[in-house]
């Protein structure tokens, strides 16, 4: 028995990083997130920062956001990845902006998967400014989130 499972739309978890990241350029890194703002399931271990294990198995959709320092070369993006992986079939949404001329930029992503119970998914980010680029703390922080959809009947 998979006990009390949330109403399908049902928040599941929001984790965000309130402390800056370094990334080198053009080199992709999953953020390592530190405080919990809501995990009912405890799918969320700081031993293990870089991931979300889904507590049980059904559908989710991921909302991933981060949040980059000030400069305004070149690309930012955010790419959603379940059970560690980097390739195509394992990113489940992302996006790729040009960096803001001015102020931070923030990069958006969403995606569903059909997850198994301990698969994992993390928040990758990539940028191309030249140099070691921050993430930000501003507007909230990076984060994620993830909504229960339902169970998989595949």
């Amino acid at each position: 028995s998979l006990g009390n499972l949330p109403t399908p739309g049902s928040l599941v978890a929001r984790i965000r990083q309130t402390a800056p990241q370094t990334f080198t350029t053009a080199v992709a890194e999953f953020i390592d997130f530190d405080t919990v703002d809501y995990d009912p399931w405890a799918g969320f271990d700081p031993a293990t920062p870089d991931r979300y294990t889904f507590p049980f198995p059904g559908i989710f959709q991921i909302n991933g956001r981060i949040v980059w320092e000030t400069t305004a070369t070149s690309r930012r993006a955010v790419f959603i990845n379940v059970n560690g992986t980097t390739s195509s079939t394992g990113t489940r949404g992302g996006s790729s902006v040009q960096a803001a001329a001015a102020g931070g930029t923030q990069v958006n992503g969403v995606g569903t998967y059909p997850a198994g119970a301990e698969e994992y998914v993390g928040l990758r980010g990539i940028q191309n400014s030249g140099g070691n680029l921050d993430t930000s703390t501003s507007d909230g922080g990076s984060c994620m989130e993830l909504v229960y959809l339902g169970q998989s009947y595949v």
